[in-house]
């Protein structure tokens, strides 16, 4: 398995698939395969796929590779083979690897920035509902005023009404 051009995992078997964590970087990737069977290579014959992707390939010894440039996520290839005498393998060798997300593809930076725009939302909210209130307030203060004011002035002009009365006796 070659990440990138750089060597990610080599010798691998029919012994139980380990997982292959890789960096989306090193999502350009490219998987060279041979047979056990080293007496008449150029009759070994090869079938492949890249499990969801890809439909089975066949390949000969001269054609023993695949590439692909994958997007984030679970991949398995199989790959499997005949023999000199055109007996195909019974089990094929898996080969299980991942591609990392970039940062803003995680899930939790997802959650992370819906929780952020909620609390932006939020406020936002408080905010314009307090302006409004003190719009209110304002308002009501102003009302008040007006009303005291009025409430002042005619008791300064009855005061001043009764005075001249007084006055005038």
């Amino acid at each position: 398995l070659l990440a990138n051009g750089h060597m990610i995992a080599s010798g691998l078997s029919n012994a139980p698939a380990q997982t292959y964590q890789l960096e989306n970087a090193q999502s350009s990737i490219e998987i060279r395969f041979t047979s056990d069977s080293f007496a008449q290579t150029d009759k070994n014959l090869y079938r492949y796929r890249l499990e969801g992707a890809h439909d089975w390939q066949e390949a000969d010894q001269l054609h023993a590779s695949a590439s692909y440039h994958l997007q984030p996520g679970s991949y398995t290839f199989e790959v499997t083979g005949t023999n000199n005498d055109g007996t195909w393998a019974s089990n094929p060798t898996r080969l299980l690897f991942s591609i990392a997300p970039l940062w803003w593809q995680r899930t939790e930076t997802r959650v992370a920035l819906a929780l952020i725009g909620l609390m932006a939302i939020c406020v936002y909210g408080y905010l314009a509902y307090r302006s409004r209130v003190a719009k209110r307030i304002e308002a009501f203060a102003k009302e008040f005023s007006h009303e005291i004011r009025t409430s002042l002035s005619t008791i300064d002009y009855s005061a001043g009404n009764i005075g001249h009365l007084i006055s005038a006796e």
